[in-house]
C-alpha cells in the first residue's frame, strides 16, 4: 500500500510542470495580425493615346502599404505598355488603405495588384 493511499481523504498528487522553486514562465501572448483593407479604390484613366493605339492588357504592380495607409515603392511587375504602366501606377499611388496591424500596431505590408485595361 502506498503512503497516500493509507491516509484517508489525502489530496491527489499534482503533476509538476516546472522545476520546483522556479518562477512560472510568463504567459504566451497571441500574435494577432490583420491584413490591410482598401478604403479608397481608384480606377485608372485610360490614356487617350493608348485608346487610339488600341492597347489593352493587365498591368501587374507591387508596392508596400505604409503604416499611414498610403502605397509606396510601386513597381511594375508585368508590363503591357509604358502608357498603361504609368496610368496603373498613378492609380495605385492614389489608393488608400486601413493599414495592416500586428497586435493593434500599424505595420508595413507588401501588396500586389492586377489592373486590367480593356477596350469596349
Amino acid at each position: 500500500m502506498t503512503p497516500a493511499a493509507s491516509v484517508p481523504n489525502a489530496p491527489a498528487a499534482e503533476k509538476l510542470t516546472q522545476a520546483p522553486g522556479l518562477p512560472a514562465p510568463p504567459p504566451r501572448i497571441a500574435d494577432v495580425v490583420s491584413e490591410p483593407e482598401v478604403s479608397r479604390r481608384v480606377t485608372p484613366a485610360y490614356p487617350p493615346a493608348a485608346l487610339a493605339a488600341e492597347l489593352q492588357g493587365t498591368v501587374v504592380l507591387s508596392g508596400v502599404i505604409g503604416t499611414d495607409g498610403k502605397v509606396r515603392d510601386i513597381k511594375v511587375v508585368q508590363s503591357v505598355h509604358p502608357l498603361l504602366d504609368r496610368a496603373a501606377s498613378k492609380a495605385l499611388a492614389e489608393y488608400e488603405f486601413k493599414p495592416a496591424r500586428r497586435n493593434g500596431i500599424p505595420i508595413p505590408w507588401p501588396y500586389r495588384l492586377k489592373m486590367p485595361f480593356a477596350l469596349k
